[in-house]
Order: structure tokens, then sequence, then C-alpha cells
């Protein structure tokens, strides 16, 4: 592939990286611009794809710099079982499947993720077709809590 003055500056209003940066990690990715983001992400120079929301409706999201990563760190031995059991149980009360409609954003659905799996688990078919039909019906969905709001 070429690389363009269009994809230059599409990768650094993504990264906000140096235009030498961006045109080496363009070099490397032989003009492949998601190629090169994630180049850059496994590199450790930009932070990972999972800056806060994810979403159906399209919408951009700006990568920000990462801190530089130290040596392999070690695990913390003061983790216990019911520090992770409490994680847990946030992780699913709190963080939310929010499904809202293309052209009017005040009409919501949300839904905790403990009870979007509790539903899986008991009649997932129903609720892979309810889902499936709602994104025809121009409905979008998004994940959406604290956990998802976190920049790394």
């Amino acid at each position: 592939m070429r690389i363009t003055a269009e994809k230059l500056e599409r990768l650094q209003a993504l990264t906000g990286l140096p235009q030498e940066q961006a045109d080496k990690a363009l070099k490397a990715a032989d003009g492949d611009l998601l190629e090169s983001l994630l180049l850059l992400e496994r590199a450790g120079l930009i932070a990972d794809a999972g800056v806060g929301r994810w979403s159906t409706g399209g919408a951009e999201t700006r990568l920000t710099a990462r801190p530089a990563r130290s040596a392999d760190p070690q695990p913390d031995p003061t983790v216990k079982t019911e520090d992770v059991l409490r994680r847990c149980w946030h992780w699913l009360v709190y963080n939310r499947l929010e499904v809202y409609q293309k052209y009017d954003p005040s009409r919501q659905i949300r839904c905790p993720i403990g009870v979007l799996f509790g539903l899986l688990a008991v009649a997932w078919y129903v609720v892979a077709a309810a889902l499936l039909i709602a994104l025809c019906m121009g409905w979008r969905f998004r994940l959406a809590g604290p956990q998802f709001d976190k920049r790394n």
C-alpha cells in the first residue's frame, strides 16, 4: 500500500504522535493504517484500544500515550481471594450493556453485565435473536461502566 498524507494525518490524529514516529510506523506496516496502530500499541507507544467505551455507533476515539512500562511487574502477594471475588462482583453489577436508538439516544435500555450473562446462560438463543432484531431496527449497543471508562 502507498503511504499518503491522509493516512499520515489520520494516524497522527488518532495517536497524538509526532509526524516522524507516525511515518515510521506507517512505513513499518507498509502503509496499512490498522497494522501501524497495532504495531504502535504493541510497542507501548499508545494506549490499548480499550479506551472507555466500545460502540456499534462508529464514534471515533482518540488513543492516548501510555506511560513507559517498567520491567516485568511481579504479582502482588497481598491480593486475596475475597478481593478477586469482590472485584468480579463489582464488574458484573456496575458495568452494563446500553441499548439505544440511533437517532434518539435518549431512548435507552440498560442491563447490568451480570444480568446479561444470566440471561445468556438460561436462554442464549432468545437473547441473541432479540439483540440481532434490535440491531436491524436501528438500535445500537455499547458497553459502559467504571471498568470501561478507565483510561489505560
